[in-house]
């Protein structure tokens, strides 16, 4: 069983605003080991371990629309060197359309996060995903 507190997350979106208020979300929740990716660019270099980063992260949390890649990009890129299994991956977007969650899963995500995320949505889908103990 893991903790929250545990917990090492890569999360990747364009909107500072954004990863602002997701990592506050995390912190709520004891989450304190995130790092913020500001650019579709800078994700791609780590999801390819170009960045020696990739084995420090139990969970990838991306964005679905940003300059350059996609979330789905990311995901496609992630599942070359890493199963759902050893690194599960959250999309996140505005635009939660049934062909859009096919893709996702089809692509190998893991879980699927509607934009504005609220915590107890957050909370939900990490505890189902890590078996996790409050």
């Amino acid at each position: 069983m893991r903790k929250f507190e545990d917990l090492r997350i890569l999360v990747i979106d364009d909107s500072p605003r954004f990863l602002e208020q997701f990592s506050l979300m995390l912190a709520e929740e004891g989450i304190i080991k995130v790092k913020l990716c500001e650019s579709a660019i800078q994700a791609k270099d780590i999801l390819t371990n170009k960045t020696n980063e990739l084995d420090q992260f139990d969970l990838v949390i991306c964005d679905q629309h940003m300059d350059n890649y996609t979330g789905i990009d990311l995901l496609k890129i992630l599942r070359e060197s890493k199963s759902k299994e050893e690194l599960p991956f959250f999309l996140v977007t505005s635009n939660s359309t049934k062909p859009n969650i096919i893709m996702m899963v089809q692509s190998g995500g893991n879980r699927f996060i509607t934009k504005p995320p609220t915590k107890d949505d957050i909370v939900t889908k990490l505890i189902e995903t890590f078996n996790i103990t409050e």
